[in-house]
């Protein structure tokens, strides 16, 4: 019984761990060049940096410029308009 109930508590924190994580993007300007960068966050975070649902591609940002890794939070790419 014992082992029913671990097994029943189990399933219910990995189903508490199921998180929506969506691309957001955010507008940049770098050396006077205007940019965009997007990542796959929650929406929690995309709001905290102040970013947008949706891809670079969506305002026509497309010229891959590289990414980047901020810790204990998600990879970063980089694209120029």
């Amino acid at each position: 019984m014992r082992i029913i109930r671990r097994f029943i508590y189990l399933l219910f924190l990995s189903s508490k761990l199921e998180v929506n994580i969506i691309i957001h993007y955010r507008m940049i300007s770098v050396n006077g060049k205007e940019g965009c960068v997007q990542a796959n966050v929650t929406p929690e975070k995309g709001e905290r940096f102040n970013a947008i649902p949706g891809r670079c591609s969506d305002v026509s940002c497309n010229q891959y410029q590289g990414d980047i890794y901020i810790p204990f939070c998600c990879r970063v790419s980089g694209f120029l308009c």
